[in-house]
């Protein structure tokens, strides 16, 4: 969890993929112990943003001392692992997180070989993303299903997006708003994380729907546009996954909301629900 909580994407999927083989090997009994020393670090470069943050990119020397079972003890030392980290303000202050690594067995840095999602994930999400617009579907006479939308969305995202749905339905309620619909729903998953939390994993999701807008002076053009939003599949109690929207990425401020709310990211490092 601590590994989590210092890492984000792509990187955080890579590394705890492999701290789990190792405590699957610790569980076997084949991996005593595993420590470092003479840990060094050299910036090579610090890219400034605003409000404190920034991107630094460095280079890490140290020894690993590593005890197997049926081994003798081993130590290796490496000097130039590279590393991309990211510094973030966030309400309570000031965080690090390392975002990526550059492989030396493949040259290449990790966010350059993030494995593609799975045919069953990628129809979850479709499938997802029908649910929600049809949660935002406004028929003649009807009301929007704001407590689907509540039960469907998280954090940040539902923060955002409760009061201007509950802002439609003023509308709604005025006369000022006779129909919205939604057609040509198309999801695209970016990416997909499986690691992301320890109760599920985060896929950032681009979605193209056509709006349909009908007002008591007639019916409005209709407006396709392209969202993108991160999704999270959480797992319950009951070992099923459940998908929930947790985050978008505003065009007005062109930051994830998340980010926008002064949040470390899109989702608490704990369980939840």
């Amino acid at each position: 969890e601590m590994a989590r909580n210092l890492t984000d994407e792509p990187y955080r999927d890579y590394t705890v993929s492999l701290l789990q083989k190792d405590m699957d090997a610790v569980n076997a009994g084949e991996l005593i112990a595993v420590s470092y020393s003479d840990v060094k670090v050299n910036l090579d470069e610090w890219q400034p943003r605003e409000n404190g943050a920034g991107t630094a990119f460095v280079t890490v020397s140290r020894t690993k001392h590593e005890t197997r079972k049926s081994a003798q003890p081993a130590t290796t030392t490496s000097t130039d692992l590279r590393f991309k980290l990211e510094r973030r303000p966030v309400d309570i202050g000031i965080t690090w997180v390392a975002v990526d690594f550059y492989n030396p067995a493949s040259g290449q840095w990790v966010y350059e070989h993030v494995p593609p999602p799975t045919g069953d994930v990628a129809k979850e999400i479709q499938d997802y993303f029908e649910e929600f617009y049809a949660a935002r579907t406004l028929l003649p006479g009807g009301r929007f299903d704001l407590e689907k939308t509540a039960q469907i969305t998280e954090f940040a995202y539902q923060e955002y997006t409760l009061p201007l749905l509950e802002r439609q339905q003023e509308e709604a309620d005025q006369g000022k708003l006779t129909e919205v619909s939604y057609s040509d729903i198309k999801t695209e998953v970016a990416n997909w994380f499986p690691q992301a939390t320890s109760h599920g994993g985060i896929a950032t999701v681009k979605v193209t729907r056509t709006s349909n807008i009908v007002r008591p002076s007639g019916v409005e053009a209709p407006q396709t546009a392209t969202y993108e939003f991160r999704v999270h599949r959480h797992w319950d109690e009951t070992d099923l996954g459940i998908w929930i929207a947790v985050d978008f990425f505003s065009p007005i401020s062109n930051k994830w909301v998340s980010e926008s709310a002064g949040l470390s990211g899109p989702v608490p490092p704990t369980g939840h629900g």
